[in-house]
């Protein structure tokens, strides 16, 4: 799948605010690249997410994983800078990306 773009974690995060009138709509449904901080790793149900730190207050973007990426997974800590493709499906309190692989 085509990468539509290439953000970091604040550019991504304040295409969701009002000021930018709310530009994130353009990109759901459509692969994106994510640069940014690994805060934290969570496992719920065999699935993996990766939660990577926007710097702004309580806002991550939360990148569900493709269960192929374990092993890749396991070999990276949080306050890594980690490099994530995925499909951008919305906002709840985070930004949430689907079906992410790491990119080397």
């Amino acid at each position: 799948v085509d990468t539509q773009a290439h953000l970091s974690p604040n550019e991504f995060i304040s295409l969701f605010d009002s000021i930018n009138g709310y530009q994130a709509e353009r990109y759901v449904d459509k692969a994106l690249e994510i640069k940014g901080t690994l805060k934290k790793v969570t496992l719920r149900e065999d699935k993996y997410t990766l939660f990577i730190d926007s710097n702004k207050d309580g806002q991550y973007i939360m990148c569900e994983m493709q269960v192929d990426q374990i092993e890749k997974i396991k070999s990276i800590q949080p306050d890594e800078i980690i490099i994530v493709k995925g499909i951008f499906k919305g906002v709840l309190l985070d930004a949430i990306l689907l079906n992410c692989i790491l990119i080397d």
